[in-house]
C-alpha cells in the first residue's frame, strides 16, 4: 500500500475523537507526552516503536493504514502483525528487518514465522523502499505458506548476494 493512502496518528486520534490522554488510557502503551511528541515531529518517537501495534489495535486501525514515517511500514497478513524499518542510505543500500510483531491471538506463534522474524535476518536493497517490499513480500509468503500448512523454507534471498542471513544490531 502507497503512504499516501496512509493516515497519521493525529488524524486517526482526532476521527475517532480521542485525547492523546484518552488514548494514552485506553491501552495504546505510550503516554500523552509521547503521543503529542509523534504528531509534531511527524513521525513516531524511539520511546513508541515497541508499541506501534498495540496503538494500531487500540485505535482499530490497520496497520496498512497506519502512517508510520518514511522508513516504517505496517500490514497484518493470516492473523500476524508486522512493523518492518529500513536504515541506509541510497548510496550505500538499505536494509531492512522486523521492529516489532505479534501473531493470532490464543495462538502460539508457527516456528519457522517465528525464527525468521527473530533471526536478526534482513533484506539488503537499493533504496529504502524497496527493501521494505522485499521484506515484506517475503514475510508476506511465509506467513502464507505456513498458515496453510505447507512446509517451506526459510527465504535467504532477502539476505546479501551471497544468500547469507546475517545478524543485526538491534533497533
Amino acid at each position: 500500500m502507497e503512504s499516501s493512502s496512509r493516515r497519521s496518528l493525529q488524524a486517526w486520534r482526532e476521527e475517532k475523537h480521542l485525547t492523546p490522554e484518552d488514548l494514552e488510557q485506553a491501552g495504546a502503551g505510550i503516554s500523552a507526552a509521547l503521543i503529542r511528541q509523534w504528531e509534531a515531529d511527524g513521525e513516531p518517537p524511539a520511546a513508541a516503536l515497541p508499541h506501534l501495534i498495540s496503538i494500531a489495535r487500540t485505535l482499530g486501525v490497520p496497520l496498512e493504514e497506519f502512517d508510520l514515517g518514511p522508513i516504517r511500514r505496517g500490514w497484518s497478513e493470516a492473523g500476524y502483525s508486522f512493523v518492518i524499518f529500513a536504515r541506509g542510505q541510497d548510496d550505500r543500500r538499505w536494509r531492512a528487518r522486523v521492529g516489532s510483531w505479534g501473531w493470532p491471538a490464543g495462538a502460539t506463534p508457527d516456528e519457522d514465522i517465528a525464527e525468521r522474524v527473530t533471526s536478526g535476518g534482513r533484506a539488503i536493497r537499493s533504496t529504502c523502499d524497496a527493501a521494505l517490499s522485499a521484506l515484506e513480500t517475503e514475510l508476506r509468503a511465509l506467513v502464507r505458506r505456513r498458515a496453510g500448512g505447507e512446509e517451506t523454507p526459510l527465504f535467504p534471498e532477502t539476505a546479501g548476494g551471497d544468500g547469507s542471513m546475517a545478524p543485526t544490531a538491534a533497533a
